[in-house]
């Protein structure tokens, strides 16, 4: 079976194996059944790490100011 994207982490969903979810920006592969309760970034023995979010980069220039509203 196929990895099975379940949108974002949810502490009171159970999740089987090879649900992927998002957390904090990262994405992970939950690697065992009935993992429920275990939070990913910090739970290294039942997820496995997809895709880690990095640093935020430097803002760019501020663009023109537009027309003012009514």
């Amino acid at each position: 079976m196929g990895i099975v994207f379940k949108g974002n982490w949810n502490v009171e969903t159970p999740y089987d194996k090879n649900d992927v979810v998002v957390s904090g920006g990262s994405s992970y592969l939950s690697k065992e059944p009935e993992n429920l309760g275990n939070p990913p970034d910090t739970s290294p023995l039942v997820w496995s790490i997809l895709a880690e979010q990095g640093p935020l980069g430097v803002a760019g220039p501020t663009g023109p100011q537009g027309i003012q509203g009514v």
